[in-house]
């Protein structure tokens, strides 16, 4: 039996073996011993369920993906048709689900660490930033005796500042009798809707 004939032989009768398959030892730095090494290694990692891919940490997922990549390199190495016909379509089978879950993985941290509008404590929020910090973004801020501030209200034509900022973050104008707090000062000054304004908050505050 030439090589070729014995590697076709052996993959096959490899890939019909039951799991408790018991491998034939043969003698090492040979061509044969380096094939038997190869099937045995790509079949224990076929025994892993593509399912099982979603259990696996950031780290696993690329050491499997390597694994998987070489299996890919030695079945071109070999060139045997076994090879070609059973291994290289596993192969992809194999890094395509891995791939996709690094893709799933990736795109949670993504969310994470961008979080939508209607996941944050909009009350909350507001206690993080100053109302100094808050408004002086937007202009200049006066003392207006006290805590409070004054600055150009954003709801009329205002030449000369009149709406007052409170400790609290609240502000009013007299002038208009328009105000609110840092919600309503965003969705009239960005020109936005509520969930917006929230964001924008949670942007300026680092979330």
């Amino acid at each position: 039996m030439t090589d070729s004939e014995w590697i076709d032989s052996e993959l096959e009768r490899l890939y019909n073996m039951p799991r408790q398959r018991k491998v034939p030892l043969y003698p090492w730095n040979t061509e044969k011993a380096y094939y038997q090494t190869f099937l045995d290694w790509t079949l224990y990692l076929s025994e892993k369920n593509l399912t099982d891919y979603r259990q696996m940490n950031r780290e696993k997922l690329v050491n499997s993906l390597q694994d998987w990549l070489n299996v890919l390199f030695q079945a071109w190495y070999f060139n045997n048709r076994h090879a070609i016909a059973n291994v290289v379509p596993m192969s992809i089978k194999h890094i395509s689900a891995i791939l996709l879950q690094l893709w799933r993985t990736q795109r949670r941290g993504f969310a994470k660490k961008d979080k939508k509008p209607g996941q944050y404590d909009a009350q909350a929020l507001k206690g993080k930033i100053s109302a100094y910090d808050f408004y002086s973004k937007y202009g200049h801020l006066e003392k207006n005796g006290g805590d409070r501030y004054k600055t150009i209200c954003p709801w009329h034509n205002d030449d000369n500042p009149s709406l007052t900022i409170y400790e609290d973050g609240h502000c009013w104008c007299f002038s208009c009798n328009h105000g609110g707090d840092y919600y309503n000062f965003l969705v009239q000054v960005e020109k936005c809707t509520f969930r917006e304004s929230v964001e924008i908050l949670a942007k300026m505050v680092g979330g």
